[in-house]
């Protein structure tokens, strides 16, 4: 985790101490030199939901799954009691869906409460999109609203609380740690702010971090002794064999691969949620490619780029 220094800070001219407080926990909650016990939960209360409805898919079809579905109901229970967004969101699950827990059998859960419950959870799964809206509009409220800021404690609870569940969800949405950190750069270095002040920043961060998946594009330069195995190659949805890269990406392109001389390039298009996913999976997508190629020729050798 990077340590920003006190001109840095200055320089930013933050409303007061909340802003600060956030940008710290939003780094720390993503930053992997942060103890576990500091950073995103793994699982929200829309990500229980949906796993307690695959759970109990997997009861209805072999009770052994028993453990699992009451694990992932207990900890929706526990989840609910102190997620903030859910509170104001689900405050007419919330009751009932402690009651239907009270009630369930551990030894031998009624058809009719495991039933009941899945209803609840569809409810909330249902109100994912509505969820991630209305818990960033929580966090803006507690950042930027007039209130008692001599309180601190408290607000930093609330604060703390509501950036970690910002960030699991964009973490469980598809986001890679690594480019949500980067994206703190937003925040943390004055000249991405153009004309905007620190609230409108942060919107803009959140209108940024949309969850919508974008198509991708990457290029691997490869050489080989069977050409003619590569031109044979059927090409598929997301994978196609090429002799040269399209100009529009050529200027890079030809500084990356001018040394290497390439036989020919894979352009691998993936949709994802950042460059970070799309290149993990375009190198996994190169890796399977090349498998391929090899159960073709076993005499193939193939060096990527």
């Amino acid at each position: 985790m990077n340590f920003l220094s006190h001109e840095i800070w200055n320089e930013l001219q933050l409303p007061d101490w909340r802003g600060r407080f956030f940008i710290e926990c939003f780094t720390e909650s993503l930053s992997v030199m942060t103890s576990h016990f500091h950073q995103a939960k793994m699982m929200g209360v829309t990500d229980l939901a949906e796993e307690i409805l695959q759970n109990i898919s997997l009861y209805e079809e072999n009770d052994k799954g028993k453990n699992y579905l009451l694990a992932s109901i207990n900890e929706l229970r526990k989840c609910l009691k102190t997620d903030l967004t859910s509170a104001l969101l689900f405050s007419d699950i919330k009751e009932y869906y402690e009651d239907r827990v009270k009630t369930l059998n551990p030894e031998k859960p009624q058809k009719s409460s495991i039933a009941q419950i899945g209803t609840l959870c569809k409810r909330i799964t249902d109100n994912k999109i509505n969820y991630f809206t209305t818990l960033k509009e929580i966090l803006l409220d507690s950042l930027f609203t007039e209130k008692d800021i001599t309180k601190k404690h408290t607000i930093a609870i609330e604060i703390h609380a509501l950036t970690n569940s910002y960030v699991t969800f964009l973490l469980n949405a598809g986001y890679s740690p690594k480019y949500l950190y980067n994206k703190s750069e937003l925040l943390t270095r004055k000249s991405n702010y153009n004309t905007r002040t620190f609230k409108d920043q942060v919107i803009f961060l959140f209108t940024t971090l949309d969850c919508k998946k974008r198509e991708f594009t990457t290029f691997f330069a490869l050489k080989t002794n069977k050409l003619s195995t590569v031109h044979n190659l059927a090409t598929s949805k997301n994978v196609k064999a090429i002799t040269q890269i399209p100009e529009k990406h050529f200027t890079i392109s030809n500084d990356t691969f001018s040394k290497f001389e390439p036989d020919f390039y894979l352009k691998i298009t993936y949709e994802a949620l950042d460059y970070v996913g799309a290149a993990l999976t375009a190198s996994s997508l190169l890796e399977a490619e090349i498998d391929f190629l090899k159960t073709l020729s076993s005499s193939i050798k193939i060096l990527p780029h």
